[in-house]
């Protein structure tokens, strides 16, 4: 058995995932099983997307660089039609949604919704719109959240702050 094989074999045994799959896969921290069905969820959305089209909402986790999707959500809303707006003049805008991806049953007119943001250490309050403190649960999954380019969005002023930081 070659080095590679037997290195392999003890990821195997150890639920890691093996070297040679990190090289030609997306970062991640997680065992080797959650790991395989993380994969499984990806391959899934992604089919889902060639296959079906667009969907409602997009799995922002599941994307291996989803800076690109969002520079691509700007890009398609600046080339639109009768707008030809230049994308450096484009800033996004969130709502958070009343309802989570399975009650995801249209896509909005404008945007996009995204879905997949977990937070750790903290808590939302959907009521309010808000992040509250942790109610005692480590990961909490955010409700679907529609992100818009505006090219009027206000971006809030930057202030220094003690000569060393910044503040909004």
């Amino acid at each position: 058995m070659s080095d590679e094989l037997d290195s392999m074999f003890y990821s195997l045994l150890n639920n890691t995932v093996p070297k040679n799959w990190q090289k030609v896969a997306y970062p991640s921290l997680k065992p080797l099983a959650s790991w395989i069905t993380d994969l499984k969820e990806r391959v899934s959305f992604l089919s889902s997307w060639l296959k079906n089209g667009q969907p409602n909402c997009y799995w922002m986790s599941g994307l291996f660089f989803p800076q690109g999707f969002l520079t691509g959500v700007l890009q398609s809303h600046a080339r639109q039609p009768g707008k030809e707006i230049p994308i450096d003049e484009l800033a996004f805008s969130f709502k958070f949604m009343d309802f989570d991806k399975e009650n995801c049953l249209s896509r909005p007119l404008e945007g996009v919704y995204i879905n997949g943001l977990i937070l750790e250490g903290a808590s939302f309050d959907r009521k309010k719109k808000i992040l509250v403190d942790s109610m005692k649960v480590l990961f909490l999954l955010m409700p679907v959240i529609t992100v818009h380019p505006n090219a009027d969005h206000p971006l809030p002023p930057l202030q220094v702050i003690g000569g060393s930081g910044y503040q909004e």
